[in-house]
């Protein structure tokens, strides 16, 4: 099929319990009896913080900037000494973080996700596919 068809980070994911997803094929091809406990509820998957920057990298290249912006928190808070944010590992940040109610990304993974989008960008097959929707 060379047909790509938008659909929602929300929607994609949902459709998990019903159909195979690359991380389930990943597990089943390590170890099926893995895959069966994750696919039954014997184990929980655990999220990780790759996890998350594929999700949003997934969102604001597939999605958009403004789909992106409204369901991730970016950056953190201003240091107000220095004038530039706190690191991901301060109190400050990780009490900012409790508060904001969707997943945050720190500066380090905005500014590679940011990178990521650029180089899809950069290549024409791969504007063509996403604007078009076909390859």
């Amino acid at each position: 099929m060379d047909v790509l068809e938008p659909e929602p980070a929300a929607e994609y994911h949902g459709k998990a319990k019903d159909f195979l997803s690359s991380h389930q094929l990943l597990d089943f091809m390590k170890c099926p009896w893995l895959y069966h406990k994750k696919r039954t509820g014997l184990m929980a998957d655990q999220d990780s913080s790759a996890y998350l920057v594929g999700r949003a990298t997934h969102c604001r290249i597939l999605e958009g900037r403004d789909v992106y912006e409204s369901e991730f928190a970016l950056g953190g808070p201003i240091n107000p000494s220095t004038g530039r944010p706190f690191g991901s590992n301060t109190k400050a940040f990780r009490e900012w973080a409790d508060i904001q109610g969707k997943p945050v990304l720190s500066n380090d993974q905005i500014d590679l996700i940011e990178n990521m989008a650029s180089g899809i960008s950069m290549n024409d097959e791969a504007v063509d596919l996403l604007l078009y929707g076909r390859a």
